[in-house]
């Protein structure tokens, strides 16, 4: 349409997100690691709950009860909640473990 500018992000899934209540840890670059709730999760990537504004394409690591920390990159951030992608996805078995519905 002309003359309009069109915000919003095109949506679209590689694999299924689940709702989830994980406790977990988030470290930007230079920063110690807060406390994080993590809402969803899927094999690529996570939602979750931030006090801090980030911007997309910023490095992020999540470091979860028995795993290394995973890298990852904000792609959306609105509200105190962000949107994150894995730089490597998670592995299905590892995502099963995690990914208990709530």
């Amino acid at each position: 349409m002309k003359g309009e500018l069109w915000t919003g992000a095109l949506e679209v899934r590689r694999s299924e997100r689940m709702p989830v209540a994980i406790d977990g840890t988030f470290r930007e670059r230079g920063t110690r690691g807060e406390p994080v709730d993590i809402l969803n999760l899927s094999l690529e990537g996570f939602q979750c709950r931030w006090h801090w504004s980030l911007r997309p394409g910023d490095a992020i690591w999540l470091k979860l009860a028995g795993l290394e920390a995973l890298p990852a990159r904000i792609i959306w951030s609105q509200d105190f909640m962000i949107g994150a992608e894995f730089a490597t996805p998670l592995h299905p078995a590892v995502f099963n473990r995690l990914a208990t519905p709530l």
